[in-house]
């Protein structure tokens, strides 16, 4: 199997285990973890820093704002746009989801040798910081006869 598979499928895999633990999907997740680092924040913001569509972000704080884990407010600056921040509730539910992620990653990594956990955050590290030069345009230029590799 495929390094990239390998590493999609159990992506895939750790993430429904976590969506199932906390009850909430990926993009709803990534929300409510931009939000616990930065409010308030406009919707575009949002939408901007997640890569999502401004729709689909209007959609999640709806959900989000129903399960009052989120607050929404006209912004004072601009009359047209929507300022989000986590209620009591959301910061509740941040700190809730942290003590399970923990709990759940070390029960994931229960058998792993401490040696094999840090090699494999060392490779993975390295893997993305290589992954990000192709998303860059002087790497993606310097580097365009390997981006065929990505395909075989």
């Amino acid at each position: 199997m495929s390094l990239l598979v390998e590493l999609r499928n159990t992506y895939r895999s750790v993430l429904t285990a976590m969506e199932q633990r906390l009850g909430m999907g990926e993009a709803k997740l990534q929300i409510v973890r931009s939000l616990m680092h930065r409010e308030p924040q406009t919707q575009a913001q949002l939408a901007r820093e997640l890569r999502l569509d401004p729709a689909a972000i209007s959609r999640h704080l709806r959900d989000l704002e129903a399960k009052g884990l989120v607050s929404r407010s006209a912004n004072p600056a601009h009359a047209r746009q929507n300022r989000v921040g986590l209620t009591v509730a959301g910061h509740a539910f941040v700190a809730e989801a942290r003590a399970l992620r923990q709990d759940f990653e070390d029960r994931l990594l229960a058998g792993v040798l401490p040696e094999q956990t840090a090699a494999l955050l060392q490779g993975l590290a390295a893997l993305r910081e290589r992954a990000d030069r192709f998303t860059t345009h002087e790497g993606a230029k310097n580097e365009k006869d390997e981006n065929a590799d990505l395909l075989a």
